[in-house]
């Protein structure tokens, strides 16, 4: 049933981010969400991207607006810390977006639990644009999770 709602509210904000999608930057719409989420579940949130603006299909742009989305929720839901940052690096035809916490890390190479499909989800979204997912987990130093990927249309 949570997993339902929470499918529904991303559908409706989906539906709502549409309207408004033309008006913001790839990096403005992902510090945006960001910091909500972190302010919404008390976490400090630090963001960094290039001064310049980042253009990539309109359909990447949507895969990468939803990996920063889950994996803030991952960060929020499982780290047990209290600060998430994310970073948005970009190339000619390629982007690298971070998201990383100060929480107490987990064993990176264990498969996640049933019914928890967040990871899955963002290795389907990073694959389906040829793209690597990597996860560094250290009980000092917290979880970083990192996507890159790169395109040709």
């Amino acid at each position: 049933l949570d997993e339902i709602k929470r499918t529904m509210s991303e559908g409706r904000q989906g539906i709502w981010e549409i309207r408004s999608e033309a008006a913001h930057s790839l990096a403005s719409l992902l510090r945006r969400h960001g910091e909500q989420l972190a302010a919404d579940a008390g976490f400090a949130f630090e963001f960094q991207a290039p001064p310049t603006a980042l253009t990539c299909p309109a359909d990447l742009r949507r895969d990468l607006e939803l990996i920063a989305r889950e994996a803030t929720r991952n960060a929020i839901q499982h780290s047990g810390g209290s600060l998430i940052r994310m970073s948005l690096a970009a190339g000619d035809r390629s982007l690298e977006l971070t998201v990383q916490d100060n929480g107490h890390g987990f064993d990176a190479g264990r498969q996640p639990a049933p019914r928890h499909f967040g990871i899955y989800g963002i290795q389907e979204r990073a694959r389906k644009w040829h793209g690597t997912m990597d996860i560094a987990s250290d009980s000092q130093q917290g979880t970083r999770l990192t996507v890159r990927i790169s395109w040709n249309r």
